[in-house]
């Protein structure tokens, strides 16, 4: 094999092996024909014939292991060969003479002149390449790794094609759900104020609606490795999403002083504005999305009866709730494969405000008044209760369908509020006349009674199926 390709492109190191070469074997000492060698620095002057002949023999078997020193380190450079290769050309190379003693004869034939290099052999002409400005590639032999076992290969997988989400779609369909609600506490309603006793109240009762939301990122984020690559360009907060959901149906009521129990009607809403930031992983098949906003609830009973006696079997009031909270959840979405995917999300909502309105006036001048309203028929004017304190909790996993145009998916869920006691507001009542009143416990003038909202927990569990479009 030539060594001409390495060496031109790895000249200078082949210059500095051969200096090496060189450096390492004595001089050659050369001694023409009836001529006697000069003694100089190194090299003692031979006495006698017998001296000419031992140096002149020294001097050639020098030059001789010189040239193969440099044909050795020459065929280091060369491409390495292949075993039958190599059988070949060592075939083809006359084997080495076995080593003797010089004898005068040898000398005699031994040319004046210090020997030379061979001549280098002459390498076949390779096929005619096509004309091109580029020179071809060298071709080095590496060391390949073995290949790992079966067991292994997995790790080894290309991975799959990224598969980002859209930047805009919307969700719609229709929401099923099991509604709880209990309180206990001394409730300070009429009950209270004649009986001086405890009660305890449940409302329960199944709730049929619809639910939209309308998601819109601003640009897909890119996989984040490190703290500093969240804010660097292109990634930002880009994930804005609407929601909203309402509910209606039918509640039972029971209270513990109450033989019968009285069902009615309920309507609850919610509207919620959301801002996030998504974290792909590497692949595009998971995401996971930590968000945060704003939301607003709003629930309203109709026809709420309190029965506490015959004289008032009629009185019914509506009752109004507004909560104004904060949620912050995050939300996983991971594509199990072109078809199917599964997703998770988890939301926990702290209340920030919140007003609840009893409209006593709905039931009318139905309470005769005694002590200084004697002989007056008296209306309970509308109460309007702080409740500014509390919690919620949200759940939610769901399964895709992806499908053209749209997908189908169905969500079971839970949602739990607790909230606490509200401010009391004493009761206030006005006369036909316009005259105002207020209420007084039974046989204690100077003792007036509140009224407030218990503590009470909510519960909603159910299943919403849809289509994301």
């Amino acid at each position: 094999m030539s060594p001409l390709p390495f060496m031109k492109k790895n000249a200078f190191l082949a210059h500095i092996l051969l200096a090496a070469g060189l450096a390492m074997t004595a001089p050659a000492v050369s001694v023409e024909a009836g001529q006697r060698p000069r003694a100089g620095p190194g090299v003692a002057a031979p006495v006698g014939w017998n001296d000419i002949c031992r140096d002149q023999g020294m001097a050639a078997y020098r030059s001789v292991e010189r040239t193969r020193l440099i044909q050795r380190t020459l065929d280091c450079f060369s491409p390495p060969t292949t075993s039958a290769e190599r059988i070949i050309e060592e075939s083809r190379t006359p084997p080495a003479p076995a080593s003797r003693k010089v004898t005068r004869s040898d000398l005699l034939k031994m040319p004046s002149e210090p020997l030379s290099l061979p001549p280098r052999k002459k390498t076949p002409p390779a096929a005619a390449a096509p004309a091109s400005d580029e020179r071809p590639p060298t071709v080095h032999r590496r060391l390949s790794a073995p290949e790992p076992p079966l067991e292994d290969k997995r790790r080894f997988r290309r991975p799959r094609p990224k598969q980002e989400r859209p930047l805009r779609y919307i969700e719609a369909g229709l929401e099923i759900q099991r509604y709880h609600y209990e309180q206990k506490s001394h409730w300070p309603y009429f009950y209270y104020l004649l009986y001086n006793d405890p009660l305890q109240m449940t409302n329960d009762g199944t709730r049929f609606g619809g639910f939209a939301s309308y998601v819109y990122r601003l640009s897909h984020n890119r996989p984040v490795r490190s703290l500093r690559e969240v804010f660097q360009k292109p990634n930002k907060i880009n994930f804005l999403k609407f929601d909203a959901h309402l509910v209606k149906g039918t509640v039972n009521r029971d209270i513990s002083y109450e033989d019968e129990q009285k069902d009615f009607g309920m309507v609850d809403a919610d509207i919620r504005g959301l801002v996030g930031y998504d974290f792909p992983s590497r692949d595009y098949t998971l995401m996971v999305t930590p968000y945060t906003g704003l939301g607003f609830r709003y629930v309203h009973a109709d026809d709420i009866g309190d029965w506490v006696d015959a004289a008032l079997e009629n009185w019914n009031y509506d009752r109004e709730m507004r909560y104004l909270y904060l949620p912050i959840g995050v939300t996983v979405e991971k594509d199990i494969d072109a078809k199917w995917q599964i997703g998770m999300s988890f939301e926990y909502d702290i209340m920030l405000w919140g007003r609840l309105q009893s409209h006593f006036e709905d039931c009318g001048y139905t309470i005769t008044g005694s002590g200084t309203a004697a002989g007056k028929m008296l209306r309970i004017d509308e109460i309007t209760n702080h409740q500014d304190d509390g919690f919620g909790i949200r759940f939610a996993a769901r399964v895709v369908r992806k499908h053209e145009p749209f997908d189908i998916f169905v969500e079971p869920f839970v949602r739990y509020w607790d909230v606490r006691a509200t401010d009391p507001k004493r009761y206030e009542a006005t006369a036909e006349d316009g005259s105002q009143y207020y209420f007084t416990r039974l046989g204690d003038s100077t003792n007036v009674i509140e009224h407030y909202e218990p503590a009470n927990k909510t519960t909603e569990y159910g299943l919403r199926m849809g289509i994301k479009y």
